[in-house]
């Protein structure tokens, strides 16, 4: 992304479905805020990363496991070019 400027990302946060649904929606963006706050210190524009904030609304995984639920706490980014 730094040497090419066709490039962007979308970076995604997630939660699982414990505790309520607006302080999940709150954490995932705070998630994703950290990776964006990562790669601007590694050197990536910040007009070039977008955030989004599902929560608990796009489980990877069922939510009645503590694997499930683990699968479901994550940050997902997705790298993307411009179409010229």
């Amino acid at each position: 992304m730094k040497s090419n400027p066709d490039f962007y990302a979308v970076i995604h946060g997630h939660t699982d479905n414990v505790g309520d649904p607006k302080s999940n929606k709150i954490l995932a963006e705070k998630r994703a805020k950290a990776v964006k706050k990562y790669l601007v210190e590694q050197g990536i524009n910040e007009n070039k990363l977008k955030i989004l904030s599902s929560g608990e609304e796009k489980p990877a995984a069922a939510n009645n496991t503590e694997e499930g639920r683990g699968l479901n706490r994550r940050v997902e980014v997705l790298l993307l070019k411009n179409e010229k």
